[in-house]
């Protein structure tokens, strides 16, 4: 995903639907931001879930990242203040194999109506990408 800020009132939301067998992890990874020693550009410790057949929605929303019940705070990762941009790698796992066509996402960001679509974000499975 190519960006987000850390300004709360301009939220990003991404819609992720799993049509596969098995469940999925979304596993997110902070990759840029506006400080020189930030972010550490590693996975976070937390995942969050996507049963099978299922979709859920995926709210970047200043420095919480929130799937249903699950939160993930990123704050360490971008600091804590001030309006920073940054990208975020998002990976899909599952116990079975898996590719793009399975796990689809489609992101808009703001609180207006109509919402802006997000475009830029690519899904690689190894085998090929889709945009």
């Amino acid at each position: 995903m190519p960006f987000f800020a850390t300004d709360a009132t301009a939220p990003t939301y991404c819609w992720v639907t799993n049509k596969s067998a098995a469940a999925v992890s979304a596993s997110i990874q902070i990759m840029s931001s506006g400080s020189n020693t930030l972010p550490t550009q590693l996975p976070l410790s937390k995942t969050i879930a996507i049963g099978a057949k299922d979709s859920k929605m995926l709210t970047f929303s200043g420095t919480t990242i929130t799937g249903g019940a699950a939160s993930i705070d990123i704050s360490p990762e971008i600091g804590k203040g001030g309006s920073t941009a940054y990208s975020a790698d998002i990976t899909f796992t599952s116990g079975v194999a898996i590719n793009c066509s399975q796990v689809e996402m489609s992101c808009f960001q703001g609180t207006t109506s109509p919402k802006r679509n997000v475009v830029g974000y690519i899904c690689y499975d190894g085998t090929f990408r889709n945009y």
